[in-house]
């Protein structure tokens, strides 16, 4: 993770990609899905790495 403009953080995605995401609030659902398509992974995936 690395520090963003403002109320923004960059995650750095192992294939080089930067993903930017607000740091403070709600992540809405469309942006949630947006970086998860970004960083390779479906939301099937992405949930079982939540577990």
């Amino acid at each position: 993770m690395r520090p963003g403009k403002g109320d923004h953080i960059n995650l750095k995605m192992p294939n080089g990609r930067i993903i930017t995401l607000r740091a403070v609030g709600e992540v809405k659902v469309g942006r949630l899905k947006d970086a998860i398509r970004e960083a390779g992974l479906t939301v099937a995936s992405f949930a079982d790495l939540l577990q």
